[in-house]
């Protein structure tokens, strides 16, 4: 019952295991959000990334007027906490091609794109658009950095926000780049409300 009823696109179980999970009609999508977890994001708690994606599903279908699909991304090992996160980027280099692999063979063509990344989720959103593996709006919350210099070098939108007394702020920029909500970046910001 745990499955009934629910779009799995991917489930490979153990500890590096996978989930992608799609909330809506990706055949009839005209704009396409994928929301890539960060740090700690297993196969154990991936239900946590799932229910988020469900809200944002509802909450964005309810405004729009087209039709918006949503996938939760567990596609890439994401480090297991603050320390090889905020010393390592090849979980979000890692992550590029299969997020690439997605966005390619589960959008419809003409669809728009937005990544929502969070916490080093947004360094895997970087990578992808840094090597222009995948054209899309980026959406940046609680980013340790893009491994970009300014929003423009990841493409012509870019979001961010982040909460005051995040602990991602203690990341070096030195490792992933500035912070994405620093007005000399350059992405429209907005607040985590």
């Amino acid at each position: 019952t745990r499955w009934h009823d629910r779009q799995i696109l991917l489930y490979v179980p153990g500890a590096n295991g996978r989930m992608v999970e799609v909330f809506g009609d990706l055949g009839r999508a005209e704009t396409v959000v994928v929301v890539i977890p960060g740090v700690g994001s297993d196969v154990t708690n991936v239900d946590q990334l799932s229910d988020a994606a469900a809200r944002l599903a509802t909450e964005v279908s309810a405004i729009a007027d087209h039709q918006v699909a949503v996938i939760a991304w567990l596609g890439y090992d994401s480090p297991d906490g603050l320390i090889p996160a905020g010393a390592d980027v090849a979980a979000a280099c890692g992550a590029v091609p299969a997020l690439a692999a997605l966005v390619e063979g589960s959008t419809a063509p003409g669809a728009r794109v937005v990544l929502v990344g969070h916490s080093y989720g947004s360094v895997a959103v970087g990578a992808a658009l840094g090597a222009n593996a995948v054209e899309a709006v980026a959406v940046l919350l609680g980013s340790p950095g893009t491994g970009a210099a300014r929003a423009a070098d990841l493409g012509p939108a870019v979001w961010a926000a982040r909460a005051s007394g995040d602990p991602i702020g203690v990341v070096p920029e030195s490792i992933h780049g500035g912070d994405p909500t620093d007005p000399e970046f350059g992405a429209s910001r907005f607040s985590t409300g």
